[in-house]
């Protein structure tokens, strides 16, 4: 990104003023400002401040908040989004970090999905485990590419003409870690499967 924004500006300075040319650098600039806000993110929960804050969160309610608040978005995109969260699952974390991560796993399902397709978000209680669920039926992703995808900048050759910067799963991944859980990208025959497991927390 830093290249291309560095040529942008420096087309202009070699001719007249060009809007569009101009618009084209200030995309880039916020695609910058993002790369570096999310690093920082994932440099934040890495760094374990933020679990003296942790407080017990019901998982299934706030997956069922999200779920609402974000399928007008999903149908806009002329996809389905269906979600069974079940009872009470408590876990104890941060609540804005898993809300975030949770965005992150939809996000990157809408994205790399056709229109038609059906998501679906789960929480299932794993005696002694929470699990998160995100899945999708779409063209999902080899194999041997599942766990390179979690690694940051890592964006597969299908996916280089959708938004993004390789930071979400990551970001993602990091969250599952500082709430001692596990992120895992597995096949859901068709499509993709993302599923955060976090330790729950007992009555």
């Amino acid at each position: 990104p830093l290249a291309r924004l560095r040529g942008s500006l420096e087309a202009m300075l070699d001719g007249p003023p060009d809007r569009a040319a101009l618009k084209q650098a200030l995309r880039q600039s916020d695609e910058l400002l993002a790369i570096f806000a999310a690093i920082l993110r994932i440099s934040e929960v890495e760094g374990g401040a933020l679990a003296r804050s942790f407080a017990p969160v019901d998982i299934a309610a706030l997956a069922a908040d999200i779920c609402e608040t974000y399928a007008p978005a999903v149908a806009d995109g002329r996809r389905m989004l269906a979600w069974d969260t079940g009872a009470a699952a408590v876990v104890l974390g941060d609540r804005e970090l898993i809300a975030q991560a949770l965005i992150n796993l939809l996000d990157n399902a809408q994205a790399h999905t056709p229109p038609g397709s059906a998501l679906t978000v789960s929480v299932t209680d794993m005696d002694g485990e929470i699990a998160l669920n995100v899945a999708d039926d779409g063209p999902g992703v080899a194999a041997a590419d599942r766990e390179r995808i979690v690694h940051r900048f890592v964006r597969l050759e299908h996916s280089r003409t959708t938004p993004g910067n390789g930071l979400g799963l990551n970001l993602v991944a990091a969250i599952a870690a500082a709430h001692g859980g596990t992120l895992a990208i597995t096949d859901n025959a068709p499509g993709l499967r993302a599923t955060i497991r976090m330790p729950k927390v007992r009555p």
